[in-house]
């Protein structure tokens, strides 16, 4: 996972870049459509997946507040919920958005124990995303001592 920091970075950046305005004008006056748009994508994306309060995303996105956040997260979801268009657009830019900040850096792979380490640690995170996770951490554990087996 990455830090908060990068994550709020880059969920600006996908705001923006739906709305097709640059990251330095999303808080600058006037409040148009655009911007405020981008502004609650960044927020609804952060809300979604980064474990920090309403107040401190909204304070990174522009200085707003929680009540900004519990908005955006409402807005977006009826726009996800009513406008099909809008949906197919905004769904690959979450997904893209999911697989980056959940990554496993490919350089902590090294061995099956090492990966075993990796799954057990991200498991109590991620279990909404692995439907059973105590059978994937058994088939790692098997992996790597079918690995210990073929290296002695």
């Amino acid at each position: 996972m990455k830090n908060n920091k990068e994550a709020i970075q880059k969920a600006i950046e996908l705001g923006c870049e739906f709305t097709g305005i640059e990251v330095d004008q999303m808080n600058t006056k006037p409040n148009v459509g655009e911007k405020v748009l981008a502004r609650q994508i960044a927020a609804f994306i952060l809300d979604k997946f980064i474990k920090m309060s309403g107040s401190k995303i909204g304070f990174h996105i522009g200085g707003k507040d929680h009540g900004f956040v519990n908005y955006s997260r409402r807005t977006i979801n009826g726009y996800l919920e009513t406008d099909i268009k809008f949906k197919a657009d905004i769904d690959p830019i979450i997904k893209d958005f999911n697989i980056w900040y959940n990554a496993i850096p490919t350089s902590k792979l090294d061995t099956s124990e090492e990966i075993l380490r990796t799954i057990e640690n991200n498991a109590v995170d991620n279990v909404a995303t692995i439907p059973n996770v105590s059978g994937f951490i058994e088939m790692w554990r098997r992996i790597a001592k079918i690995n210990e087996k073929l290296k002695q």
